[in-house]
């Protein structure tokens, strides 16, 4: 295959410099347009990452009923939990007619917008002496009755969110 001088390349564009001007252009804006969508979708990402508090799990209804119908819920993934945080089921009525199971991290609360009717279990994340873990009951200290709404609400209004907060725990067998 015979090769095509270069000089003959540049010869060309030089004649046409107008379609080569609107070619370089449009590839050009191609790429930055690229390069901005690539920029917003990692910037949404790292914003999504840092947002929030990687210890709670919300599940809210607005009005009418959560029915967790013998859910399972899992947000059990490290043994050095904070209190108050955890997970939240927020409506005005909880039920289900098969037992649920709420697996969180150790010292996490399960938190009730009201007293559930059916039958819960919680269990935590707990560190055995050998160093694996472990779910445990923790029926007796985990689950409490907070409404996250009204906490939220509170603490954007610059209100003692804190002092809203119900820390005795709940049966809620």
């Amino acid at each position: 295959m015979a090769w095509i001088p270069i000089k003959y390349n540049l010869r060309s564009m030089k004649a046409r410099i107008i379609p080569t001007l609107v070619a370089m252009s449009g590839i050009a804006g191609v790429v930055a347009v690229f390069l901005a969508m690539l920029s917003m979708a990692r910037g949404f990402l790292e914003t999504v990452k840092t947002a929030g508090v990687p210890d709670n799990a919300i599940v809210l209804k607005a009005g009418g009923t959560l029915d967790l119908n013998g859910l399972t819920f899992n947000q059990g993934w490290t043994t050095t939990g904070r209190a108050f945080q955890g997970v939240f089921f927020e409506s005005p009525n909880i039920v289900s007619a098969a037992p649920v199971s709420v697996l969180s991290n150790n010292l996490n609360w399960t938190n009730f917008s009201t007293l559930p009717k059916g039958h819960y279990r919680v269990w935590t994340l707990v560190q055995k002496p050998d160093g694996t873990s472990q779910y445990a009951p923790a029926d007796s200290v985990a689950p409490h009755v907070n409404t996250y709404s009204v906490l939220i609400e509170a603490a954007a209004n610059g209100l003692c969110w804190v002092c809203m907060v119900n820390s005795t725990p709940v049966n809620v067998q």
